[in-house]
């Protein structure tokens, strides 16, 4: 086994290692002040520490794709220690080409390959590419177990109920009819999940006939004066919701609304969170 110590290691993947303003930038500053970071925060910098550790170049991909796909490289980490296993650099070093077209394989590689190429990049293509690739890969891994001190490549829990998903659109109709085609691969990609529409009532009927969402929830939105309709509005916000469920909305929110909606999304959440976490409730 191998440590790797702070002043020994590659530098860490940070928040400012993205564009400012960029959804992958946003994400590493929320987690970056969480006592919890979110599980794909804690692999993403796992993942970079190895790159840079072993070259970064392929050999350096192939320990990444090994380490989520095969056998855990990281023995053990305890905030910036890594302790190193010398079985999954073994497993690593002797992948066979075969194991290259095996689905949980090709799909860690397009985890590591989207991580880097969005690096340093602005373009929100390519920062989306991370959270799709991470989402496509815990069909096949136990995200929770590979961000552990003690990482484990198991297969995921089975789910046992379909999950909720709730698709936000309140703009203008033509925003709305551009919408329906993320719309229908939303659907394609959740099949057997249960979407819920939150719109304005001018759309309702609108989507419901498109036919991708199983409920149609509406939007009424408070009048400035209507002292009663906001207090039921923050307390629908107060009801049931984390924070990892808020950040993936957001999250969603700079994929398909841009950059600057997600910051400003996850400014105005840091102060909600401040004013709710000063009050006991």
């Amino acid at each position: 086994m191998t440590e790797i110590a702070p002043a020994a290691g590659p530098a860490a993947l940070q928040a400012h290692d993205f564009p400012a303003g960029t959804p992958l930038n946003a994400f590493f500053v929320w987690n970056e002040a969480q006592w919890r970071p979110d599980r794909r925060y804690t692999i993403a910098c796992d993942l970079f520490n190895l790159y840079r550790q072993f070259g970064g170049d392929g050999a350096g991909i192939s320990v990444c794709v090994s380490h989520i796909a095969i056998r855990p490289v990281i023995r053990w980490r305890f905030r910036s220690h890594v302790l190193l296993s010398t079985a999954g650099l073994a497993a690593a070093r002797e992948i066979s080409p075969s194991l290259g077209d095996a689905p949980v394989v090709a799909s860690a590689r397009r985890v590591v390959t989207s991580l880097l190429a969005s690096t340093g990049s602005t373009e929100p293509d390519l920062h989306a590419a991370v959270f799709v690739a991470f989402e496509e890969l815990a069909r096949f891994v136990d995200l929770t177990a590979l961000a552990r001190p003690r990482p484990r490549c198991t297969k995921p829990p089975p789910s046992p109920e379909p999950r909720k998903i709730l698709v936000i659109k309140l703009s203008a109709l033509g925003d709305f009819v551009q919408a329906l085609g993320p719309a229908a691969a939303i659907r394609r990609h959740h099949a057997d999940d249960e979407i819920t529409l939150l719109t304005t009532p001018g759309f309702a009927s609108f989507g419901q006939q498109s036919g991708f969402f199983d409920n149609i929830a509406i939007d009424h939105r408070p009048a400035p004066f209507d002292i009663p309709g906001w207090l039921a509005l923050r307390g629908a916000l107060r009801n049931g919701v984390t924070k990892a469920e808020i950040t993936e909305i957001f999250l969603q929110v700079g994929c398909y609304a841009g950059a600057p909606a997600a910051v400003d999304s996850f400014r105005i959440a840091r102060e909600f969170f401040k004013e709710i976490d000063g009050k006991k409730i």
